[in-house]
């Protein structure tokens, strides 16, 4: 699990809610980069898990694409194992 990087906390523009984002100018990626990309409003940051996950399902994805993008990052970011 990937613990010892910089994260910092956004507030999702959609719900509110907080997550963790580990992106930096650094180069380093963060779990949202196993998502396909979506198309969002520019007006908009980063979303949430929930959110985002929502926004690819309203461009077509399926459930099963997004769990397979999930899975692809679980245990890599403590996020997704609390």
């Amino acid at each position: 699990m990937i613990q010892d990087i910089d994260m910092r906390i956004k507030t999702c523009p959609i719900c509110g809610k907080g997550f963790p984002c580990y992106a930096d100018e650094d180069g380093r990626i963060c779990w949202c980069e196993a998502f396909p990309r979506i198309e969002i409003n520019d007006a908009l940051d980063c979303l949430c898990p929930d959110c985002l996950t929502n926004k690819a399902l309203e461009q077509g994805y399926s459930q099963n694409e997004i769990s397979h993008f999930i899975t692809a990052v679980k245990g890599k970011f403590t996020f997704f194992d609390e």
